[in-house]
């Protein structure tokens, strides 16, 4: 286990409305780390994010769909003087019913020729408020930013 899935472990592990955290590349919609924990409060959600390979399960097959929001967004930002897209936030559920399913928390970083999102998965329960969730990823985000781009930059030079 390496220092990248160690930290996304121990944020999940805290169960602060963290249910898992994935980090991917949108070029190739690789997952490229993931938290592996049973400890969380879903960790039948690994399975899911992680595939039978390690290398994404199905949900992994559209996430390229980010690196156009990200293209898009950025031109918006860019126009109204905004900057670069942040993050997005993504609540699932049914149309027509209150009950939220779960949410995603997407950070979209880039790094050399490559771009990557960092994705705070919850498991909508009552108890999770969502100023909280997002306030935890705020929290996290840039730690786990910085131990992916200390790991990626050094293998896409060895590359």
């Amino acid at each position: 286990m390496g220092d990248i899935e160690r930290l996304l472990n121990k944020i999940v592990e805290l169960k602060k409305g963290i249910d898992a955290i994935f980090v991917s590349e949108l070029g190739r919609g690789l997952l490229l780390e993931c938290s592996s924990t049973k400890q969380g409060r879903e960790s039948q959600l690994i399975q899911k994010l992680m595939g039978a390979d390690g290398s994404g399960g199905p949900a992994f097959a559209e996430i390229g769909v980010f690196g156009a929001l990200q293209r898009g967004m950025d031109a918006f930002g860019k126009e109204t003087g905004h900057g670069n897209l942040k993050f997005t936030v993504l609540q699932f559920g049914e149309m027509g019913n209150d009950e939220t399913k779960g949410t995603v928390v997407v950070y979209t970083y880039h790094l050399e020729d490559m771009s990557l999102i960092i994705g705070f998965v919850n498991t909508r329960r009552d108890e999770d408020k969502f100023a909280n969730l997002v306030f935890r990823c705020e929290q996290y985000v840039n730690d786990v930013w910085k131990l992916v781009e200390k790991e990626y930059k050094k293998s896409y030079k060895e590359d």
